[in-house]
């Protein structure tokens, strides 16, 4: 345990880039001010210049929600270049191969790094030049077969058993819903409405029986009896 301090300006790139719904310009200057030399001089480094190719208004093209128009490698590139394009002093970049499939070049780079630190369990298990690492017997290569692996069985076991519950909704829950629906100025004025409704409805129901029966209300005509149903069927 401890911690880290730092007084320089970070840039930080997580494993699922996070795009804006936003042109792809907007997604890297990202809210800066637009230089078009030091833009297209990102570009050009982050590898987008293909990328620009194939969308249909090149880098002004507008990306959908959570960029479901984009591949994972071109996601992973725009958020590249929004890192560098804020030109900060350190960039953290957590696993920026993660979008490569694990055989293709996640291990390419690895001699080019000055440090390598190897974790297991969140502790530093040793570190190194990778020429210091390779000396001590480190297989790079089973540490990404094992990942691989790992990411497999994890996609083959999205699929969990669903829970079930029995019972039935509560009356609270309609009323809530009732409230959340209607402005408070016409909760009172629909109350009223809904009891008259139903009042009406158990009048027609009471009026029926009244009319198919000729013992009651004996006074009353047939006739009469017949308006008024008419009236009552009106008025629901």
């Amino acid at each position: 345990s401890g911690e880290v301090k730092y007084s320089e300006s970070v840039a930080y790139c997580p494993q699922t880039a996070w795009i804006l719904n936003n042109t792809v310009r907007g997604n890297i200057i990202f809210g800066n001010e637009y230089d078009q030399e030091k833009y297209n001089e990102v570009v050009h480094v982050c590898a987008l210049e293909p990328d620009f190719n194939t969308l249909a208004a090149g880098d002004m093209t507008a990306i959908g929600e959570k960029g479901v128009n984009l591949s994972g490698g071109q996601k992973a590139r725009i958020q590249l270049a929004r890192a560098v394009y804020s030109d900060r002093d350190i960039y953290i970049l957590d696993d920026p191969l993660s979008a490569v499939d694990a055989h293709v070049g996640r291990l390419s780079f690895l001699e080019k790094a000055d440090n390598i630190i190897l974790l297991n369990e969140g502790r530093i298990k040793t570190q190194g030049t990778y020429t210091d690492l390779k000396q001590q017997g480190i297989d790079f290569e089973q540490y990404i077969i094992k990942d691989h692996k790992e990411e497999n069985y994890k996609q083959n076991n999205i699929l969990t058993e669903e829970e079930f519950e029995t019972g039935s909704v509560p009356w609270s829950q309609y009323i809530q819903f009732f409230f959340t629906l209607l402005p408070a100025s016409l909760r009172v004025i629909y109350l009223l409405i809904y009891v008259m409704i139903e009042v009406v409805q158990v009048a027609l129901n009471w009026w029926l029986i009244v009319i198919g029966s000729e013992t009651t209300y004996p006074k009353i005509t047939y006739h009469f009896k017949m308006q008024q149903l008419v009236v009552i069927s009106i008025q629901s």
